[in-house]
């Protein structure tokens, strides 16, 4: 069973490497009065959820002012029709997707943020409770911390050295690359593809 976090950070032990896979986080609620307008509009675009996210997202170790203004100036990138979002804070960049979930007929806000070695790593897959006004886990989309390890210990076996999974979110598509952080060119390790609602590793 995947143990609920206060932070981001779900680590599984993979051939001696603590590598980071998706984290599972407590309920986080909307703390801002200006947020609460969005929280109750109806298809709500890449742009809403990002300004709805929770405050650990865009703060860390360095505070971060958790205005609308603020969020939207964080804005390095964005797709809107993509679902897709690029921000920039001083703890460095995040990416933000949304994933459509038509069997649960939920959207799927997938957020990864730094690599190998980040304090501030992120890699959380959340869902937002509309009625409560606040975030859910959804990793269930997921493979389990078991698949992922299974998976990690076969690529080091097989290349003879240490493995550093980093996720990279689409802009097109719904296919999660996996890349090795540690390698110079990032060499590709699997995919993530998105169907019926859930993740599966393809290698």
């Amino acid at each position: 069973m995947k143990k609920i976090l206060l932070t981001s950070l779900c680590s599984v032990l993979v051939g001696g490497l603590l590598a980071q896979y998706p984290g599972v986080h407590e309920n986080a609620p909307v703390n801002h009065d200006w947020q609460h307008p969005l929280t109750a509009k109806q298809g709500k675009s890449i742009l809403d959820y990002y300004l709805l996210l929770p405050d650990y997202i865009f703060e860390c170790e360095i505070p971060f002012e958790h205005s609308e203004a603020a969020r939207l100036n964080a804005i390095s990138y964005k797709s809107i029709k993509n679902g897709y979002i690029k921000a920039q804070t001083n703890e460095g960049e995040f990416t933000v997707v949304m994933f459509k979930d038509r069997q649960k007929n939920r959207d799927i806000i997938a957020i990864t943020k730094c690599g190998a070695g980040c304090q501030c790593f992120v890699n959380t897959y959340l869902q937002f409770d509309t009625m409560r006004e606040l975030w859910v886990d959804a990793s269930d989309v997921m493979p389990s911390d078991e698949e992922f390890e299974s998976v990690g210990k076969k690529l080091e076996e097989a290349s003879g050295q240490e493995v550093w999974p980093l996720f990279i979110l689409p802009e097109h598509g719904t296919t999660i690359m996996v890349v090795d952080d540690f390698s110079e060119d990032r060499q590709e390790l699997y995919k993530l593809v998105w169907a019926g609602g859930k993740f599966s590793i393809q290698m």
